[in-house]
């Protein structure tokens, strides 16, 4: 496995994770689907690379890009040992956008004016001569306006033309754009998703949503647009965007995505009428903005939380035990300092915290 750090204190581990799919995706198939080669053949040939590329993005504690990093600042590890970075540029790599349009009726007036200068802006501004675009919107329906290409004016004319009407399957859209990227021409891929947040005719759940992004190789990034004035029943969900572009699902210390079970149906409610809520030192399973998508997270209330807990109104988190020793360890937890690593800009441990083991008591 390959790791990279920088400066004194952090450390950045991107290169672990991008490895280890490498050995997934093109060792493994080799393996599997083709017969042994004998060297002895003359008609065979051996084939090895000297060169690994990878590109690595470096954010501060706030999330924001650093781009002054030079080759001096950067140590490439192979299984403890330090490898010669032969070749380094900070050059911008081509990319393939999205551009992912909410064009229901709930965006109309000022938000969607807001929406096309946005996009409009990626295109006329942000993207370079090399990268391609593809521009769909959605409502109640996903429609395509315009395919990958690196020809943007034709899609500013149909940006312009574009009115609000219908519902909005914001889950949909995204789930019938991402096959859209197996036709793409660059390996970097985003789908840059510009809406209200308020979904209200998808058929697609949003944990079955995140199961796919989780699988595929495309981030996803959301610009929420809203209007000072607007009422509060079509005002922007930002609790939807935050889940769908937080890619779900436990992660390994090196920020791989681990294996789940099947999410389980949702308990608060028997939880509640049990006696249990979120008070402090009390375990809860984590969850999606969908109560039934639980699977393998658990968080540990340090404060009361009492918005957290089940009601007619609220389905809550459900409550399925207590720390009875070692609260001193989860407070001390909580104090560690956080800051950006691996996929996420910010609230990651800048220390690792690794539990060694953790004892179930039956009551």
């Amino acid at each position: 496995m390959g790791s990279c750090s920088f400066g004194q204190e952090a450390r950045c581990i991107t290169l672990r994770s991008k490895l280890a799919i490498l050995v997934v995706l093109f060792g493994v198939p080799l393996v599997a689907q083709r017969p042994a080669i004998d060297l002895r053949d003359s008609k065979n040939f051996r084939a090895a690379s000297e060169l690994v590329t990878t590109a690595v993005t470096v954010r501060d504690a706030d999330g924001r890009l650093i781009t002054t990093l030079e080759k001096a600042d950067f140590i490439v590890e192979e299984d403890g040992v330090t490898q010669p970075i032969t070749q380094f540029t900070k050059d911008r790599v081509p990319v393939s956008l999205s551009l992912t349009l909410d064009i229901s009726d709930s965006m109309r007036g000022q938000r969607m004016a807001d929406a096309r200068g946005a996009l409009a802006h990626f295109l006329d501004k942000l993207l370079a001569e090399d990268d391609e675009a593809s521009l769909l919107g959605f409502n109640h329906e996903t429609r395509m306006f315009g395919q990958w290409t690196t020809e943007r004016s034709g899609m500013r004319t149909k940006l312009d033309a574009i009115r609000p009407s219908g519902g909005t399957a914001l889950y949909d859209a995204i789930d019938a754009t991402l096959p859209l990227f197996e036709s793409r021409q660059h390996p970097r891929a985003a789908l840059l998703l510009v809406s209200d947040g308020a979904d209200t005719a998808s058929d697609v759940t949003p944990t079955a949503l995140k199961q796919k992004l989780v699988r595929s190789d495309v981030f996803l990034y959301a610009i929420g647009i809203d209007t000072l004035d607007a009422r509060n029943s079509t005002r922007i969900n930002p609790f939807t965007l935050q889940e769908l572009t937080s890619q779900g699902g436990g992660y390994t210390e090196d920020f791989s995505p681990k294996p789940t079970r099947p999410p389980i149906r949702h308990e608060g409610e028997s939880s509640s009428k049990a006696g249990l809520s979120n008070a402090p030192g009390t375990v809860a399973m984590a969850r999606t903005q969908d109560p039934h998508s639980a699977s393998s997270q658990f968080f540990i209330n340090v404060n009361d939380n009492k918005s957290l807990n089940y009601s007619p109104t609220n389905p809550g988190y459900t409550v399925f035990g207590k720390v009875v020793s070692g609260m001193d360890v989860v407070t001390k937890i909580a104090k560690s300092a956080t800051g950006s690593g691996g996929q996420f800009p910010k609230d990651v441990p800048v220390e690792k915290v690794i539990i060694k083991s953790a004892k179930l008591i039956m009551p």
